[in-house]
């Protein structure tokens, strides 16, 4: 069980993450991708995400994520540094990890088990080791996390209205009260299921509620209690009503088969898997792609012997008017 005491000071300094972060996404997209609970969407990301992780030849450095975030146990608190952060900005402070917080966060992660060779030039402060991480990870981002990032935005977005709904309709108590079980709250202590029975003293510090996409099951804080505190939990599933005329509408604009590839698009997809989706074959599929490349409506990235396409921001406001402005 997990206690985080609060005071008068830390209800005034509590506050919700304004954006999802992208590191403690990719940190718990690594325990979806090896199959724990989680929702249906989640478990479609994961068949499409071992493709092309495979397709784009980074089995060997997955292995060394998957040693560093295990599927039970810790994983080092610097993996997940700051709040608000970019990808550009988180890695950096990545790279820039003291020796101090690198052995004792390594040494915990790797208790009771032998720590490989570069874990060990980690945690002694090796400056190319830790380059060489950060690029792992912005790799492994680029193949699993990126080409979902909108999705990934829109749920987190959409949690955090509902919370900042509750915070300004009830206040901080009835925002407690929302936060999805097995989160519980009960003045002064909010509490939750955890795999070690802990306190966290807030000391005036406030807390920082981060909604994640990929989370699941118990909410997880920082190891060490001097970090500034947070509490990150999954967000709930916000399952996505199509729009029943879109199609048609699409249709009538682009013609029937790019209609179904913008819409099929709606989740990334390589050329190979949007074949399979429109029921077309890989030559067409790629000829349909280009057409609505070339429009603007949508952006391919080639990952090792493959190419991942996703809708841009202008396919998406195509599919959701049925129309193009001329702005």
């Amino acid at each position: 069980m997990l206690r985080i005491q609060f005071t008068a000071t830390d209800i005034l300094r509590t506050r919700i993450a304004a954006e999802p972060h992208p590191l403690w996404e990719l940190a718990l997209s690594l325990h979806v991708l090896r199959g724990g609970p989680n929702r249906p969407e989640q478990r479609a990301w994961r068949r499409q995400v071992r493709a092309r992780l495979h397709e784009a030849g980074m089995a060997r450095r997955l292995r060394l994520l998957a040693e560093l975030v295990p599927a039970k146990g810790d994983f080092p608190d610097f993996l997940t540094p700051g709040v608000g952060v970019e990808l550009d900005e988180a890695l950096e402070l990545v790279r820039g990890t003291g020796r101090g917080r690198l052995r004792e966060d390594l040494t915990r992660t790797f208790a009771g088990r032998t720590a490989p060779p570069w874990a060990r030039s980690l945690a002694h402060g090796d400056r190319d080791s830790l380059v060489a991480l950060s690029g792992t990870l912005r790799d492994y981002f680029d193949v699993a996390v990126r080409p979902h990032w909108r999705q990934v935005h829109h749920r987190v977005a959409a949690d955090r209205g509902r919370r900042s709904h509750h915070l300004t309709g009830g206040g901080v108590e009835q925002l407690f009260a929302s936060l999805p079980e097995p989160i519980r709250w009960r003045w002064p202590v909010l509490e939750t299921n955890y795999p070690e029975d802990r306190t966290l003293h807030l000391g005036g510090r406030g807390l920082t509620l981060i909604p994640t996409y990929f989370g699941f099951g118990n909410p997880l804080t920082f190891i060490d209690p001097g970090l500034p505190p947070v509490l990150v939990y999954p967000v709930g599933a916000t399952p996505e009503r199509p729009d029943a005329g879109a199609a048609k509408r699409l249709a009538a604009l682009l013609g029937h088969t790019r209609a179904r590839v913008l819409l099929a698009l709606g989740t990334p997809r390589t050329t190979s898997e949007l074949s399979q989706r429109i029921e077309a074959s890989l030559a067409s599929a790629s000829q349909h792609t280009a057409v609505l490349r070339e429009a603007g409506l949508v952006s391919s990235t080639r990952l090792g012997r493959a190419v991942l396409h996703c809708r841009t921001a202008l396919g998406d406001r195509l599919v959701a008017d049925g129309e193009v402005s001329p702005r």
